[in-house]
């Protein structure tokens, strides 16, 4: 199995970007993970937004071509509970195939990106950084894959 997030931009704050290099190390004991960090913007200015976006679902769509499904982290997606997540990663677990985890940049994604998900999933009402979603769906594939290998997760 091989997952693969697809971030708008790079992860800037240093000690988020320290704490999932330590999960995704974790990761990597039972999975093929990586992380390729897509170029984001320039965002202009207000009235070109639609216009920058599409520039970074351009980027993004060369990239999630090599995937046959995707998952989109996104405020307007369903939300799930670790258990939906756990149940996520079985069904896909059969079938072997490669998936892409997407999280957009400041200003999310572009609408082609959104109609395009396999699945959009909101990690819940509250407002979060880009940043910081990151680094919770990050530890969310940590938690379903100690579920998933029958691991105690500290809590």
């Amino acid at each position: 199995m091989h997952l693969t997030f697809l971030w708008v931009g790079p992860l800037k704050e240093p000690g988020l970007r320290a704490y999932t290099t330590r999960l995704l190390k974790r990761i990597q004991q039972w999975i093929s993970v990586d992380v390729k960090e897509i170029k984001a913007g320039p965002y202009h200015s207000e009235s070109s937004l639609s216009h920058d976006l599409e520039k970074d679902a351009r980027r993004l769509l060369k990239q999630l071509k090599k995937f046959d499904a995707w998952l989109l982290l996104d405020a307007g997606g369903q939300p799930w509970s670790t258990e939906d997540w756990h149940r996520w990663w079985l069904e896909n677990l059969q079938y072997g195939r490669p998936l892409a985890m997407v999280c957009g940049g400041p200003y999310g994604v572009h609408p082609r990106i959104q109609s395009g998900a396999t699945w959009r999933v909101s990690l819940g009402p509250m407002v979060m950084s880009h940043q910081l979603v990151r680094a919770v769906a990050v530890e969310q594939i940590y938690r379903v894959l100690t579920l998933w290998k029958g691991i105690p997760y500290a809590k």
